[in-house]
């Protein structure tokens, strides 16, 4: 494997991965904020495909059963949240057309209102111009705001999920020599 796809971590058990608040066995457990801030900060100049999660461990705590079902959590994990970042992101932007559609809307009715009834004076179309004429023009501002902005604020999210969700993920065991050199721990 080339090693610009690698994201390596050693870890003393498997327990590593996961929050230690969360008592539940490793396929329903949450995986730890640390463990997920370091996937995001190794992730951020490798490329989509590729990419190699190569998780370090002792050869004395080596279970293929638990590696197995880590692998399946951890993808489980990257996928359900690109999954809910991406519907997140729709979300955003399907309100951003509704918003938009209804400014638009909203400024042709204020509009046609302005030219067909200019030379009438009265309180109450006085009061619809000071309603809707602002009402169009802010809700023309936020969904353009949510059109333009809104998947901005989630992209980085989206786009470390994405490329976790396509991640190999592979269990490694240290050589007793690559565990102390010098006397301090080694990758």
């Amino acid at each position: 494997m080339d090693e610009s796809g690698q994201i390596n971590f050693m870890i003393d058990e498997y327990q590593d991965l996961f929050s230690d608040f969360d008592s539940r066995s490793f396929d329903k457990k949450s995986l730890s904020d640390d463990f997920l801030k370091e996937c995001r900060k190794a992730s951020v100049d490798k490329k989509v495909e590729g990419i190699e999660l190569q998780i370090l461990l002792p050869k004395k705590i080596k279970d293929e059963k638990k590696e197995e079902m880590i692998k399946d959590r951890l993808k489980n994990h990257f996928i359900k949240h690109y999954h809910l970042l991406n519907d997140e992101k729709y979300k955003i932007i399907k309100k951003g057309l509704i918003l938009l559609f209804f400014a638009l809307l909203d400024l042709a009715v204020s509009t046609f209102a302005h030219y067909l009834l200019e030379n009438q004076n009265a309180l109450m179309l006085s009061l619809f111009y000071v309603v809707f004429d602002p009402l169009g023009i802010l809700l023309l501002w936020e969904g353009v705001d949510n059109l333009i902005f809104g998947p901005k604020k989630i992209k980085e999210d989206l786009n470390f999920y994405f490329k976790m969700s396509k991640v190999k993920i592979v269990f490694e065991t240290l050589k007793d020599d690559d565990l102390v050199k010098n006397g301090s721990k080694v990758i």
